[in-house]
């Protein structure tokens, strides 16, 4: 987000005579970028680098792709993928030979950021966008570090921004700048002009995160023919939200009957969405 800043600069100034100083004030108004936290961002690089990661779930594994991306010839152990054997390199060298192949890198990962009204929401005093933003800052890392090329795309009954994928380190910089100043609109999501633009200008298969929140089961229905679409080109994930604050709110106790009131709507709030699931 922009803050704009009003400041009174003052300086002084020696007039004439050296025992004679002046002071001039001037009114200066600026405008102050506040970007993202980037604490969940190196707080994620931290656990992947650290021994005990695997108690939180993360670890760092180097894992061989089957029929991916090609990344070296070895020769031929028992129990090898027959499929694999290289029969060019095998005469070449009187022995048998076998393509190693790797993890597929440089794959386009696009984030999809819902800003429409149903990520205004609060949670913990940040809203569901907050949280959207956040997160696509440590995929952005994680993607980096993978020799992967991450790409924004923001919308509402719109697309907003759209940013290209790229492997390079300033990405993250472009995409920082992309997102500090992303607010909601308080407008509906129209999934259906986001699907005409990823099939207008994404031409290869891509991995595509959706951060967006369905509130009832009839929005749900309402767009899940356009994510049908989606999925059939690309890998869509789709991200979604659970409110906290309504579960507790649920499990604490009412003597009040304000919070009994409370406590019901919750309950029937969570009724309605995990209904979706």
């Amino acid at each position: 987000m922009n803050i704009i800043l009003a400041m009174c600069i003052s300086f002084f100034q020696r007039i004439k005579f050296p025992l004679i100083i002046g002071r001039i004030s001037n009114d200066e108004i600026s405008m102050s970028k506040v970007y993202p936290s980037v604490i969940q961002m190196h707080k994620v690089e931290f656990l992947i680098s650290n021994k005990t990661a695997h108690n939180s779930g993360i670890r760092k594994i180097r894992s061989l792709g089957d029929d991916d991306e090609f990344e070296h010839l070895r020769s031929y152990v028992p129990g090898n993928n027959i499929k694999h054997i290289n029969w060019k390199a095998t005469s070449r060298r009187n022995e048998l030979m076998v393509n190693q192949y790797q993890d597929t890198r440089s794959q386009n990962i696009y984030m999809l950021i819902d800003k429409s009204r149903c990520m205004e929401m609060p949670f913990d005093q940040m809203a569901l966008l907050d949280y959207a933003i956040n997160a696509c800052l440590v995929f952005t890392k994680v993607i980096l570090k993978k020799y992967d090329k991450p790409g924004i795309i923001t919308f509402n009954n719109k697309v907003d921004h759209s940013l290209a994928p790229h492997s390079s380190l300033a990405q993250l910089s472009r995409i920082n700048e992309v997102l500090y100043n992303q607010n909601t609109d308080f407008l509906e999501s129209n999934f259906d002009v986001l699907y005409m633009h990823i099939r207008n200008n994404i031409n290869k298969r891509s991995v595509l995160f959706l951060f967006t929140n369905f509130e009832n089961h009839a929005e749900l229905n309402r767009n899940l023919a356009y994510l049908k679409l989606i999925s059939k080109s690309h890998l869509l994930i789709v991200v979604s939200f659970i409110n906290d604050e309504l579960q507790r709110m649920i499990k604490s106790g009412s003597r009040v009957r304000v919070e009994r009131f409370r406590k019901c709507s919750s309950r029937n709030l969570i009724g309605r969405k995990g209904a979706n699931t």
